[in-house]
């Protein structure tokens, strides 16, 4: 069983608001994209928010997903990581996805999620050289991810597994593409990078 873990707990400051709410042309919010694109191909959902009083999780519930609070969102991602891993311990891996990241394809996640069905320790994107998201963990890093602290989610330890990634090169920039101001969001589409 592979756990899809989307973070929703951030604060959107450079966006100027609740960018997670900010609706694309067809009228879908930026984190409900996000969560429609991971859901299909992992075996359950959950997104991590920072207080059951948010708005977005009004929107969740109507999503095939679980809502999980961390009421320590505010000290960084890797607090709100460790916490979701810690929480979801019962699986053979975690697909790590970003609520500003609406752009990734399924067909992303399902590759990583699918490398780690197949046994690898860590798998990820690359787009033209460029490491992306999501990142998939097996239960193996445990460890490593219930411990987590900071603001730099697993990018603090990625470094020591370096010859251990399986980096799946795919023909997705959105990969690569999170949502940091308005003018990031182009009628549904990406950005070029």
């Amino acid at each position: 069983m592979i756990t899809g873990i989307l973070l929703a707990a951030g604060q959107s400051l450079r966006f100027g608001r609740d960018k997670r709410l900010e609706p694309f042309a067809s009228g879908t919010p930026i984190a409900i994209q996000s969560l429609r694109n991971l859901r299909p191909v992992v075996d359950r959902t959950v997104v991590v928010v920072a207080s059951s009083r948010d708005p977005l999780v009004k929107l969740l519930q109507s999503e095939e997903c679980n809502v999980l609070v961390c009421s320590e969102a505010e000290r960084g991602m890797g607090w709100t990581l460790a916490h979701a891993v810690r929480e979801n311990r019962d699986t053979e891996g975690w697909l790590i996805a970003l609520a500003d990241m609406p752009y990734i394809k399924p067909e992303s996640y399902q590759a990583v999620a699918g490398s780690l069905r197949q046994g690898a320790l860590i798998s990820r994107p690359s787009y033209q050289q460029q490491s992306g998201h999501p990142v998939g963990f097996s239960k193996n890093i445990y460890q490593e991810l219930s411990r987590l602290t900071g603001d730099q989610g697993a990018r603090q330890f990625l470094g020591r597994y370096e010859g251990q990634i399986d980096y799946l090169v795919c023909d997705d920039p959105g990969v690569l593409v999170d949502i940091d101001k308005p003018q990031d969001i182009v009628n549904d589409q990406p950005l070029p990078r």
